[in-house]
């Protein structure tokens, strides 16, 4: 009798299979991740440096005021218009930062759903674009509200506490956790119509509960992948072109079949 195979070795070999077989779909996978790279880096490249002019704004006005000897001097009219100087530029920067959030939300949320969506006709059957769309953006702002809330819940935690490193840690804990879930609920989005919403989060919650041994390792696998490949990019960012570039492609390459990878292991996964 043959042994069984580990079923996160097969899902690996079967992502394979699957992205040999279905060339075209993960070709366009990878230019989806390309556009969602660039936007990204534009976003932060334009508010970065719009956040960059503001804080100059309010580097020189405060050490100008630090320099004021006397009580009449920072009291002086100069001093005033220094002042709102300031707080022009502190109102600014929290102006740009939330657009910016707001910008960088949407972005993840329409372009990763076009990624996902795509994934999900790698692995498989074909199913409704918009369809899956809609329930991805629905799944994807419940856990982003969710995982807002505890993270929010654990940094007021630490104004009381004081103990920033518990804090940091649990936060990341819960990050992981959180979008371990949602990573379950987009390879179960095939099977969902928004009006089983309720049905649907049951499901993400029982395979998670149930085959934590095989997906949150897949998770895991493709997690560190992602990030070591971020992290590499980080690292040449100032380096040879070429060593740039390859980075930027591993990071891509890993990505993009991490989804696969992940849809395959979920989709094994309700098989057992």
């Amino acid at each position: 009798m043959k042994p069984s195979q580990n079923p996160i070795l097969s899902s690996l070999k079967e992502s394979f299979k699957l992205i040999k077989k279905k060339k075209r779909y993960f070709s366009i996978l990878l230019i989806t991740h390309v556009i969602f790279l660039l936007v990204i880096s534009l976003l932060l490249l334009n508010y970065s440096a719009n956040i960059g002019e503001e804080i100059e704004k309010m580097v020189e006005p405060l050490e100008s005021l630090s320099n004021t000897t006397t009580v009449a001097s920072a009291e002086s009219y100069m001093a005033l218009e220094e002042l709102e100087s300031v707080e022009t530029a502190y109102s600014n920067i929290v102006n740009y930062l939330i657009v910016f959030g707001l910008l960088l939300f949407l972005s993840y949320m329409i372009i990763n759903g076009i990624n996902w969506n795509i994934a999900n006709l790698i692995v498989n059957k074909s199913s409704s674009f918009k369809i899956y769309w809609l329930m991805f953006g629905i799944s994807f702002l419940f856990f982003s509200f969710l995982g807002a809330l505890l993270i929010g819940f654990f940094l007021r935690l630490s104004t009381y506490t004081g103990n920033n490193q518990l804090t940091a840690f649990i936060t990341t804990i819960f990050f992981i956790v959180i979008t371990y879930l949602a990573y379950i609920s987009f390879g179960l989005i095939r099977k969902y119509k928004p009006k089983k919403i309720k049905e649907f989060l049951k499901h993400t919650l029982k395979i998670a509960y149930k085959k934590p041994e095989i997906l949150f390792f897949s998770y895991m696998i493709i997690f560190l992948a992602v990030l070591l490949s971020a992290a590499i990019v980080y690292r040449l960012l100032y380096a040879l072109m070429p060593f740039l570039i390859l980075s930027i492609i591993f990071l891509i390459l890993a990505m993009s079949w991490g989804k696969v990878f992940f849809l395959t292991a979920v989709k094994n996964s309700e098989k057992k």
